[in-house]
């Protein structure tokens, strides 16, 4: 399965949300980790309503063990 992952991105222009169009046009699962409102928010599969920052950290301090060699 292809992924795409955007970090830090403004959801609320056009630019970023043609990511969100594309995958979902390819069948592909879209997430989006925000506060406030999107203009994808009607197509995503998951949104989890919060900051970012935490949540990213919580995920990098988890991978990062198994990661490193």
């Amino acid at each position: 399965m292809h992924k795409a992952t955007v970090f830090y991105s403004s959801f609320m222009v056009y630019s970023s949300f043609r990511f969100c169009k594309l995958a979902k046009q390819n069948g592909k699962p879209i997430m989006i980790i925000n506060r406030g409102k999107t203009l994808a928010d009607a197509i995503v599969d998951y949104k989890i309503a919060r900051d970012c920052q935490p949540i990213l950290s919580d995920l990098v301090n988890n991978l990062a063990p198994h990661l490193i060699a």
